[in-house]
């Protein structure tokens, strides 16, 4: 609210109670002929449904991910945080480093 202050633009509160339905989920499959990718994709539905009555722009901050680099946050937390517990696990033997995601080289000798 503050930045649209600021900016002297009118900032409204749309709330969307049926945004976790699943007859939301439903229709908007329907709509578009494949299932949803996204976890918000029916709030931002029920979003321009919303305020397409009295509004022809509605500006969101979707897409920020793609400026701050923020997908890591949405598609790899779980692994993430799986990997972290399985790394704690580990016994305090392993070297620093072992761990990393980079394969280390391994000198052979000729047979």
């Amino acid at each position: 609210m503050e930045v649209a202050k600021s900016l002297k633009l009118a900032h409204l509160l749309v709330r969307l109670p049926g945004a976790t339905s699943l007859d939301v989920v439903k229709r908007l499959t329907a709509l578009r002929g494949h299932p949803i990718g996204m976890h918000n994709e029916a709030a931002m539905y029920l979003l321009a449904r919303a305020v397409s009555h009295s509004h022809k722009v509605l500006l969101t901050g979707e897409d920020a991910d793609e400026i701050f680099l923020g997908y890591s946050r949405i598609f790899r937390l779980s692994f993430d945080l799986r990997r972290q517990a399985l790394l704690r696990a580990l016994p305090d033997v392993i070297p620093p480093g072992a761990t990393s995601s980079r394969p280390s080289q391994v000198q052979t000798e000729p047979i």
